[in-house]
């Protein structure tokens, strides 16, 4: 079997690349992707045998124990390689014409905002808590570690990671999605909601008392606004209207 093959066999399957998300930048043994994927460790072994073979994970042994961890490069690889993505980064050129060992990236950013009637810390809770998030996205969503999981009702398949969370005022993430099937990790982008108090009173953002930042009002309000990075128009067209679909929904669930 060639390589290709074998690398395109190996990525067939949802559960495989349910693996490559959770051995992304970290190490886990075998019982702990069977925790991660529900499945049986025998099962989830015969997976890990398929993607040491096509070369998209790797193993560290430690006396009995085995550690695996996904090939970032070797994914990434089969991202630009297999799947024909757009490259993000594109060798410059001098003006001159001389060889440059620099790289230029010009990407786009979308911004989508709504404002609420509801405090920073319900803001923050929504995006951070599985069971609110849930609630309000009306899908189940899965936090664990710092990664979140999802299927939206449009079919959506959502998969990433929290970067950076400071409570009630910002969430770092990278995240990836795609229209029928789990997501290959190495292509995520990097999307920022920050979140602010629009009364005009607030001097405490991380206050978790709904009254605490207006005195004068009984409901405290916020502005909620995502930077989405995006590299070409047609990504940037969609993310649009990804972030607008949840800001909706999610605005609906407190009005």
């Amino acid at each position: 079997m060639g390589d290709v093959q074998r690398v395109v066999e190996a990525l067939a399957s949802p559960a495989r690349r349910e693996i490559l998300w959770f051995t992304w930048g970290r190490e886990a043994s075998a019982g702990d992707l069977a925790k991660a994927v529900a499945l049986s460790p025998a099962t989830v072994s015969e997976h890990l045998r398929v993607l040491r073979d096509s070369g998209l994970i790797r193993v560290r042994r430690e006396g009995t124990f085995r550690y695996y961890r996904a090939d970032r490069s070797a994914v990434s690889a089969v991202q630009g390689r297999m799947f024909n993505e757009r490259a993000k980064w594109e060798r410059s050129g001098n003006p001159d014409g001389a060889p440059s060992s620099s790289h230029a990236v010009v990407e786009r950013v979308v911004r989508v905002s709504v404002d609420v009637a509801c405090s920073q810390e319900r803001v923050f809770r929504s995006f951070t808590d599985p069971a609110t998030y849930s609630a309000f996205l009306g899908v189940p969503v899965e936090i664990h570690d710092g990664r979140f999981s999802c299927t939206m009702a449009t079919g959506l398949v959502v998969r990433g990671e929290y970067d950076l969370v400071v409570p009630n005022r910002l969430i770092v993430m990278r995240w990836d999605f795609s229209p029928t099937q789990v997501p290959l990790p190495g292509a995520q982008t990097d999307a920022l909601l920050h979140i602010t108090s629009t009364d005009p009173t607030s001097t405490d953002p991380t206050s978790t008392d709904p009254t605490s930042t207006d005195p004068t009002s009984t409901t405290p309000n916020s502005h909620v606004e995502v930077h989405q990075h995006a590299p070409d128009d047609a990504a940037a067209q969609r993310y649009a209207r990804i972030w607008t679909y949840v800001l909706d929904l999610f605005a609906a669930s407190v009005g």
